[in-house]
């Protein structure tokens, strides 16, 4: 009878140990780096569940902040798609409308994804004329016909220097006005042309 106990007991234990598989944790981590490759410690990273939230900078699902290794993580999400918006100062992975995001998230792993900072700042074009214009910048065309009286803004422009041309599409005698200018947008700033 002591045999059968102890038979009882060993394949007791075995099933409680067996039978306790511990269930994975679905995880995401987030590298920052800048664009020489450099991890960013204490960035901002924010999960979003569509490129929509991400522009509004509404309805973050979760928020975290880099470590010294410049690594976030996030633990016991949801698997699903997340767009992932990473910022350190004027530094951000969204740039003029574009995310190297989504990110597929996996159930039940370590989900792993690198997402890079660049610098930028802000485009403001100004039409002080009554007349519309075509404004192109670095030799494409940006506005197709912009009124006179209004502006163009545009957030997270990557720093560097620009060059604008605009040409006047009405309301010229012999001519039309036909301008160009460079300037250079520096980080965290806002780069102004006005015109004509």
């Amino acid at each position: 009878m002591k045999r059968i106990y102890h038979l009882f007991s060993i394949v007791a234990i075995a099933l409680i140990f067996c039978g306790c598989e511990k269930e994975k944790e679905t995880t995401l981590e987030v590298t920052v780096i800048n664009t020489t490759g450099h991890a960013i410690s204490g960035a901002t990273v924010k999960l979003y569940s569509s490129l929509e939230n991400l522009q509004n900078g509404t309805n973050v699902l979760h928020r975290g902040y880099t470590n010294e290794s410049g690594v976030a993580i996030f633990e016991n999400i949801q698997p699903q798609t997340y767009y992932v918006h990473s910022q350190s100062d004027c530094s951000s992975s969204y740039i003029n409308g574009l995310t190297l995001s989504p990110k597929t998230i996996v159930a039940e792993t370590k989900n792993t994804m690198t997402s890079t900072v660049r610098s930028n700042g802000t485009l403001k074009i100004t039409n002080e004329s009554t007349n519309p214009y075509k404004v192109y910048l670095d030799g494409s065309v940006l506005i197709e016909r912009m009124l006179g009286g209004t502006s163009a803004t545009y957030d997270y422009v990557p720093t560097e220097s620009y060059t604008v041309r605009v040409v006047q599409l009405s309301g010229y005698i012999l001519y039309p006005t036909d301008k160009t200018y460079t300037k250079t947008l520096y980080c965290g700033g806002t780069l102004y042309f006005d015109f004509p």
